[in-house]
């Protein structure tokens, strides 16, 4: 932005009474941290980055063409800095996440009895994959419909 508004009052002033809402004098809204995943929810977030990193040889071993091979390590590269995003506590990245985990956990379960037949080591890999993602995307929405229950 080239040039800024000398009478805007900055985002970081609320206004009294009005800061459980995230209205500031601006009038903007700001979307600021939530709250904290849990310990186990952050926990699992980071063993499927952590899982996901450790079966890119595999992913790379068993890929036809160099093209597949990059395609994988910039899925992984994708996926490490979603992780990163998410546990900065932002709710956006929360709600990415958690779709993202929700997808990624149906289109490897589709797969996972052709692997079982063909590929047994990548079936072991990806059944520990689907596993974990489905249950982060579990944790992320249970923690979300208590927080709105309450």
């Amino acid at each position: 932005m080239l040039w800024q508004d000398p009478f805007e009052i900055p985002r970081s002033t609320p206004v009294m009474g009005s800061d459980h809402q995230n209205i500031y004098e601006s009038g903007k809204v700001v979307d600021r941290p939530g709250p904290e995943l849990s310990a186990l929810t952050q926990s699992i977030v980071v063993l499927a980055a952590i899982w996901s990193v450790c079966e890119l040889p595999v992913e790379i071993l068993s890929s036809r063409t160099p093209a597949e091979s990059a395609a994988c390590i910039v899925g992984k590269l994708i996926w490490l800095s979603l992780t990163l995003w998410t546990l900065s506590g932002r709710r956006a990245a929360r709600a990415v996440f958690a779709v993202c985990c929700a997808i990624s956990t149906f289109s490897i379960a589709t797969g996972l009895a052709v692997e079982q037949q063909f590929f047994a080591v990548g079936f072991y890999v990806s059944a520990v994959e689907c596993a974990l993602k489905a249950v982060a995307f579990l944790l992320i929405i249970w923690s979300a419909v208590r927080r709105i229950a309450r």
